[in-house]
């Protein structure tokens, strides 16, 4: 499974597509901490702003929760 965080201007320029054996899941939420830098563009997250807790891998992969470690859900 693939994990990671990005900004919510990188999540609307980058739909969320599966494609056939694979799975993506998105969570939308604030940052927890202002250490965050988007794995898209690189762009610093600050604390509190909007982001995207991104998942993915294949459908032999089981999902591991882990977005609350670092975003607050809305």
């Amino acid at each position: 499974m693939k994990r990671q965080i990005i900004c919510s201007d990188c999540a609307k320029k980058h739909p969320a597509q599966e494609y056939a054996g694979e799975w993506i899941k998105r969570v939308y939420g604030t940052a927890k901490s202002s250490t965050w830098v988007c794995d898209l563009c690189a762009f610093k997250i600050p604390k509190n702003a909007l982001c995207v807790a991104e998942s993915f891998g294949t459908n032999q992969q089981p999902y591991i929760a882990w977005e609350d470690d670092y975003i607050e859900r809305r």
